[in-house]
């Protein structure tokens, strides 16, 4: 028994190209094509030629000035787009900057009291490493 590429039934119908033929009687006639397994037997390849290109209207239309006229906008663009995302983020950080401190309840200090100060005032830039206090003190305030 050979086996043999089927032949379409109808003249506009058009047999997959990814299919095989299996050798089993218990599998169907044909199965899909999966991943990059060779054929069981020799038959042609569906393959398109480089040259083929489907063309869409974008493809259509491209010339390679109005691309260069659009970059060098975009590039003019890029500094104003940087300070509109600026802005964007300082108004959403002081929407946010309330619901954040909510919960915090403002302390009195008053002369006398004993306070700690953070640490990072003498180093601002913070080359100790993470294994630096946080806090130094305390301290007397007068």
């Amino acid at each position: 028994m050979s086996q043999e590429r089927p032949t379409p039934v109808n003249p506009g119908e058009v047999v997959p190209p990814t299919t095989q033929p299996r050798g089993s009687p218990s599998t169907p006639a044909f199965t899909p094509f999966v991943g990059r397994q060779e054929p069981t037997f020799p038959h042609p390849r569906v393959v398109l030629p480089l040259k083929v290109i489907f063309l869409t209207l974008r493809i259509q239309n491209f010339t390679i000035e109005a691309s260069e006229v659009g970059l060098r906008e975009t590039l003019d663009m890029l500094e104003e787009c940087r300070a509109k995302a600026h802005l964007k983020t300082l108004h959403y950080q002081r929407a946010v900057a309330p619901l954040y401190n909510r919960r915090i309840r403002p302390r009195p200090i008053n002369t006398g009291d004993l306070v700690l100060r953070k640490a990072e005032v003498n180093d601002p830039r913070r080359t100790r490493g993470k294994l630096v206090v946080r806090w130094e003190g305390p301290y007397h305030v007068t």
